[in-house]
């Protein structure tokens, strides 16, 4: 059998999020229906066509409506009917072209007896719109022009009798299968009692919920607390339901936490401290917090002032993990003492682009003075001569950013008149994620997917491609 002769349900790919209605296979079935096109409906059982022409029949009644009304006429009859885009539209069309009138003439009838018809109180008549002229004929020769059933006449008939539009109400109602919405609210209301946290490393907000969870573990907590809902709500639709009505993720595993935020919480939670000393414990904690807050909200601020003014610029600079090269997948490579490659890395809060300096540990190596000279080539070489006022931003790392050799290479920047001020801000200990550490993590990423490394080239190669946009990542 062609693909014409019936309709073939193939699943097509679709884009995360978007719905292909018209794929659905009961819309098919319906669109297929209104055009009067052969299909399988949904037994199985294959459908004959409607809309073909040869299936117009002029034989009807004694008065032989259809013989004056040329064949060609007959067909583009049937042609418009079933190009009309929806069923409203046909059945609108089709009882526009009838009319019901009172019986002209009537006659006295004995009472009828049980079993009886009861006489006509209406009469029918139908027409056919021919060169824009309303032609009447019989039911008969109605049925055969439009190819329906007669089912369809009675149900139409009865809706003009009583001045009501016909209207397809086919899957118009609640499906059995359908969830009650207490259920729905009670899923919802479990979800939202789990605490959650926002992270404030991007600029998008978004919400985690604790690392242990998962969608799992929060299912069989809710049948705990709602044991009577165990066989309504299966943990397919409670993770359908999570999926599409919240945007909340797992958090991963906290790496590099915080020593003091560590050593506050292990206080507050312990079982030997009293009240008063969890206080304290709390107390603290919330003034570490807010003091790591500051370094972030001043990274905010500099964006703000710096595109309003383009005399003042921000950056941040940071070492990247060491990578070693060659990288081969092979066992005894770990074994052998392999060349370490640094990345110092220059993130410009004004236009939002990473620089790096790639080198080998035979190089130079990194020390304070190093620093030093990876930030004022980059000052000469691709700071605007119009900026007056920087702001730096680096961790607190002593034998990288925070010594003597940085503090007097600001003051040799001041007093040669580059800038008429220059600021440093350093985080609290380890609340000191950087912009310039979202940036690595991209070049992280594409490392990863890179199992073959054998030069420093190569590796450049691979920051070069990290960023979607080619100007974001360059590299010296």
């Amino acid at each position: 059998m062609s693909s014409d002769d019936e309709c073939i349900y193939s699943p097509l790919k679709r884009k995360k999020g978007v719905s292909n209605s018209d794929k659905y296979k009961r819309n098919i079935i319906k669109q297929a229906k209104i055009e009067g096109k052969k299909h399988t409906n949904w037994i199985g059982k294959i459908v004959a066509a409607k809309n073909d022409p040869s299936l117009i029949l002029k034989e009807c009644c004694s008065k032989k409506c259809l013989k004056d009304i040329q064949q060609e006429k007959l067909e583009d009859i049937m042609k418009m009917f079933y190009e009309l885009h929806s069923k409203n539209e046909q059945d609108l069309h089709l009882q526009r072209t009838i009319e019901i009138k009172e019986i002209a003439r009537k006659r006295k009838r004995i009472e009828t007896e049980e079993g009886k018809k009861k006489p006509k109180s209406k009469s029918v008549q139908y027409f056919l719109i021919v060169d824009g002229q309303r032609i009447q004929v019989c039911k008969k020769a109605f049925i055969n022009v439009y190819n329906i059933s007669n089912k369809k006449i009675r149900r139409l008939v009865d809706l003009l009798e009583n001045n009501i539009t016909p209207v397809d109400m086919r899957g118009k109602n609640i499906s059995a299968n359908t969830m009650p919405y207490e259920y729905c609210q009670k899923i919802h209301e479990h979800i939202l009692s789990f605490p959650t946290k926002d992270t404030h490393y991007t600029t998008r907000l978004k919400n985690y919920l604790d690392p242990k969870l998962n969608v799992k573990t929060m299912h069989t907590m809710f049948i705990e607390k709602y044991p009577e809902l165990e066989a309504k709500i299966k943990y397919q639709y409670y993770w359908e339901y999570f999926k599409n009505n919240f945007s909340l993720s797992f958090g991963a595993p906290v790496k590099d936490a915080c020593s003091k935020c560590e050593e506050l919480n292990t206080k507050i939670m312990s079982k030997d401290l009293n009240d008063v000393a969890k206080r304290v414990a709390a107390a603290e904690l919330l003034v570490h917090k807010n003091r790591s807050k500051k370094f972030y909200n001043n990274i905010k601020k500099t964006i703000e002032i710096s595109q309003q003014n383009k005399k003042v610029l921000g950056l941040c600079f940071d070492f990247m993990a060491v990578v070693d090269l060659p990288k081969i997948p092979v066992q005894e490579v770990y074994y052998y003492r392999q060349l370490f490659v640094n990345t110092f890395g220059i993130h410009n809060l004004n236009t939002n682009n990473l620089f790096c300096y790639v080198y080998h540990e035979a190089t130079v190596r990194k020390t304070p003075n190093d620093v030093c000279s990876f930030l004022v080539h980059y000052i000469n070489n691709f700071v605007d001569d119009d900026v007056e006022e920087l702001h730096l931003f680096c961790d607190n790392c002593a034998g990288q950013n925070k010594n003597h050799a940085l503090l007097r290479m600001i003051m040799a920047l001041v007093e040669i008149k580059k800038f008429k001020k220059v600021q440093v801000f350093f985080p609290q200990r380890g609340h000191s994620f950087l912009p310039c550490d979202r940036d690595f993590a991209l070049i992280k990423k594409q490392l990863n997917r890179v199992d073959r490394l054998y030069t420093l080239e190569d590796y450049i190669e691979i920051i070069l491609k990290s960023s979607r946009n080619p100007e974001n990542f360059q590299c010296f």
